[in-house]
């Protein structure tokens, strides 16, 4: 009798709740590979800064271009120095990575080779500012991330543009820039 009665008052513990698992992390943007980048350059190139943009653009060129993968992307931002990061770069095909490695070597030589297809110094500039704008912590994360997407798809859409059609998208990016800088000012971002 003892033993139903032991048996009758036992209780199943409570469940335990355990909290959801955090969401997983956003993918890499390309904005970012090139921010990070940068910084690696940055030591060895600060002093040039056209060749330090030059280099940065064949980062985010092939960054979009290519369709790097966000595992990819990913890896080149863990790099911890231009030294370590080459294994990244096993993750693309043989003619990517070979056209990657191509512009990189000439966006570093002297004196810069000039580029006929090149982009107005307007969308250059408007990158630049874009790449900032994007750090400055005044802004609200999901605004800066909103920007970060209209910027991919916007780059992408600038290199479609034919030589004729440069003018005018220069004149875009102008009114561009000028836009931002009056935001970065009101906002105090650089």
């Amino acid at each position: 009798m003892l033993l139903l009665v032991v048996l009758g008052c036992h209780h199943d513990p409570a469940p335990v709740s355990h909290p959801p698992p955090p969401p997983p992390p956003a993918d890499v943007t390309c904005v970012e590979v090139r921010q990070h980048v940068d910084t690696l350059l940055e030591p060895r190139y600060g002093k040039d800064p056209e060749k330090l943009r030059k280099l940065g653009h064949a980062v985010t060129k092939h960054c979009l271009d290519d369709k790097w993968t966000p595992s990819l992307r990913k890896c080149v931002v863990d790099t911890r120095s231009l030294d370590d990061g080459h294994h990244c770069l096993d993750a693309l095909p043989a003619d990517q990575r070979t056209a990657f490695e191509t512009a990189m070597e000439t966006a570093a030589k002297d004196p810069p080779v000039a580029d006929p297809n090149a982009l107005p110094a307007a969308c250059l500039k408007y990158r630049d500012l874009m790449l900032k704008l994007s750090t400055c912590d005044k802004l609200p994360q999901a605004s800066r991330d909103a920007m970060k997407d209209a910027f991919e798809q916007a780059w992408k859409a600038f290199s479609d543009v034919p030589p004729e059609g440069r003018e005018a998208l220069g004149e875009s990016c102008k009114s561009a820039v000028d836009a931002m800088e009056q935001t970065m000012m009101s906002l105090s971002c650089g």
